[in-house]
């Protein structure tokens, strides 16, 4: 659940520029990429979850498909948590929480577990991903071709229900 004057409903394809905003803002590079990705993300399908407070985008989450990207990447194909990005005023909230647990009701019923993954410094993604049931498998140094600040990523997997 949303904490107080908090909504969360999908995003829209009029939600892009928004999120782009979120994702340049957390990740950094270049502003015009990060809106070209989301724009993408959700014409392809991707399921994209918004929170919403006093009309403002203050965050998202969002799932899709995933391959590795080779054979050295230690990241299975399947359906993965490809990001959760609260503003920062609105972080630690509980926010990020009910955003991932919206995508993952939608989900888990699918029989087939859900990949994610989190920098090894990032005790806040880490403490997310335990409260939603997530449980790690391994760490490695890069994923589905990304890079960790802290040097190492962690492989999170949660299982069907």
């Amino acid at each position: 659940m949303p904490p107080a004057g908090v909504r969360t409903r999908r995003a829209t394809a009029a939600d892009a520029e928004a999120l782009a905003g979120l994702a340049h803002g957390w990740y950094g590079g270049d502003a015009g990429r990060w809106r070209t990705t989301m724009a993408t993300a959700l014409e392809q399908g991707e399921r994209v979850v918004v929170a919403e407070c006093d009309g403002e985008t203050v965050g998202y989450a969002k799932a899709g498909e995933r391959l590795p990207t080779g054979p050295d990447d230690p990241a299975p194909a399947g359906t993965w948590l490809t990001g959760a990005v609260v503003a920062e005023q609105h972080r630690r909230a509980g926010v990020a929480g009910a955003l991932v647990g919206l995508l993952l009701a939608e989900l888990r019923p699918a029989g087939r577990p859900v990949w994610s993954m989190a920098d090894a410094g990032n005790r806040a993604s880490l403490a997310l991903h335990a409260r939603a049931g997530f449980t790690e498998v391994l760490r490695a140094p890069s994923m589905l071709g990304e890079d960790f600040r802290s040097g190492e990523g962690v492989l999170l997997r949660l299982d069907p229900s």
